[in-house]
């Protein structure tokens, strides 16, 4: 791990998060190939992120305050949500008759009474996605690649402006 995780390495740990796995059930539960997570697992044991214990799988807990600070630094969670937003720009926008995400983006002028309003619908997205974290018979139940990958906010146009132009 140089930077931060890959997008793959991270689906592995938060498999792995859920309890010991094998081979067989990583593969099931992540959905990547068994020679791509054969070397991505190989990749996170030498960085001493998991452990192989006979035939199985887990976190390296003991471990965990070298690893998990890297893992979750701003710089690696960046990293991650800008891979994930790029991803799925570029899937909304591939020719396919099934898309597997929705990705909608307006610009519009909003009054102060408008705001509050935007503000406490995401509020309400934002509580509705807190509860269903809360039900754990629903995570088990599905593999970790099910997931859904959930994008929402605002800025103001300006802002996002000056920011690009900041970057170049």
């Amino acid at each position: 791990m140089k930077d931060g995780l890959l997008l793959v390495e991270r689906i592995i740990l938060e498999s792995l998060s859920t309890g010991e796995k094998s081979l067989e059930e990583l593969i099931k539960d992540t959905g990547l190939r068994k020679n791509l997570l054969l070397s991505l697992i190989s990749n996170l044991y030498q960085d001493h992120i998991i452990l192989r214990e006979g035939n199985t799988y887990l976190l390296n807990e003991e471990n965990k305050k070298n690893w998990l600070p890297k893992v979750n630094s701003k710089e690696s969670v960046r990293g991650e949500i800008k891979e994930l937003f790029l991803t799925m720009v570029n899937n909304h926008f591939e020719d396919l008759e099934y898309r597997s995400c929705g990705l909608k983006m307006k610009k519009i002028h909003v009054n102060k009474r408008d705001e509050k309003i935007l503000q406490a619908h995401f509020k309400n997205l934002h509580d509705f996605v807190e509860n269903l974290e809360k039900y754990p018979d629903k995570k088990a139940k599905s593999p970790t690649y099910e997931k859904k990958v959930i994008f929402w906010g605002q800025s103001d146009y300006g802002s996002l402006i000056e920011t690009s132009l900041v970057a170049c």
